[in-house]
Formats: structure tokens, sequence, C-alpha cells
């Protein structure tokens, strides 16, 4: 009797591409397409929107369980300015309450392992976790690959407010996680203002 083969783990993602289906360059058709066979949401639930200081196009969706039970994600994917292709893709997370906020944390927390665990995606060097920002917020993780393009994850946990004459709620009462894939940090492709126009 012959053993079947024993089955190859999925290969780790090479660098960072994007987001799912929709790659950085893509032009907004095609990201619109990518948006499609993703999420299998109809056209109608794209939402475009142009920055008006950055001049920068947009496509937005709300998204179910990104990560599972996580709850409902604002994804937009931003176009730049001159080359009109895929620059960057954020992901909002909003928890305005202490159980949903209890939530979203763990989502957060699944998303720092996973990316931790891709050790061949990210340059060593380049690789942040778990550390507490001057304003407060947390970056749970920063990585980049060996072209420059980068994800960041940061969370932000407000606590709850207090009640007179209780003791402190170590619950938080609100959190806010979000991700963003970059292709060039430092440098996005943006209106910006020229010599001599101010």
């Amino acid at each position: 009797m012959t053993k079947a083969p024993a089955a190859t783990p999925a290969a780790e993602p090479a660098g960072i591409e994007g987001f799912r289906s929709a790659k950085f360059g893509q032009t907004e058709a095609q990201v619109r397409a990518a948006i499609k066979e993703d999420f299998k949401l109809a056209d109608t639930a794209i939402k475009a929107a142009t920055h008006p200081l950055e001049q920068t196009r947009s496509l937005s969706i709300a998204v179910r369980d990104l990560v599972a039970n996580s709850g409902e994600a604002q994804v937009a994917y931003v176009f730049g300015f001159r080359s009109k292709t895929l620059i960057q893709i954020n992901i909002l997370w909003n928890a305005p309450d202490s159980a949903s906020a209890e939530i979203v944390i763990g989502a957060g927390n699944a998303l720092r392992d996973y990316f931790v665990g891709q050790t061949t995606r990210f340059v060593k060097e380049q690789v942040k976790a778990n550390v507490q920002l001057p304003d407060g917020r947390i970056l749970l993780f920063q990585g980049a690959d060996d072209k420059g393009r980068a994800i960041e994850l940061v969370m932000v946990v407000a606590a709850r407010p207090p009640v007179q004459g209780q003791p402190a709620d170590p619950r938080p009462g609100s959190a806010q996680l979000r991700l963003l894939y970059v292709l060039a940090p430092g440098n996005s492709d943006i209106q910006r203002i020229g010599p001599g126009q101010f």
C-alpha cells in the first residue's frame, strides 16, 4: 500500500506585497476586483473618497471578522496622488465599550503573534514588538521587508472612567486597533506644498 504524500504547509509570504489580493502598485480597478474576490462584496459596498489636502483617493469597506470573532473593521485602500496606484492599506477596529475592547485587544495580540512568527518576511533588524510609545499608544508590531515596505500594528486602550466611591476598574473602557501596510514609509505619494506656493 502506497502512503499518501505528507501535506506541505502553506508557504510563508515573502516580503510585504499588500493585503490579501490587493497588491502595491495596482490601479483602482484592480483593487476593486481584489476586494470583490477577497470579501465577496458588491460594488455598492465600496465607498470612494478623495482626501481634501493630500489629494489621495481611497476605497473603503466595512468587513466583519477579519480576525476570527473580532467584529467589524474598516479597511481603506489608499492610492497615490501622482501614481494613482495602491500605496497603503489602513485597517481599523474601534471598540467603544469594555466588552468589545477585550475582543479588539485579543485581535491585536493574535495579529502581533502572527506577524512575529513570520521570520522570513521581515528584515530582523527592522522588527519591533510590544513597545510603549510616549503618547500612551502601544506599538504591538512593526516590521519592514528588504524593499522598505512596512507593516505597523498600533493599539490605544482607554481606561474605564472612575466611579466615585468605587475602586478603579482594571478592565479597559475602550480600545482602537490600527493595522497599516505601507509601500514607502516616510515618502508618501501625496500632494505637497511646492516651493514658492506658500
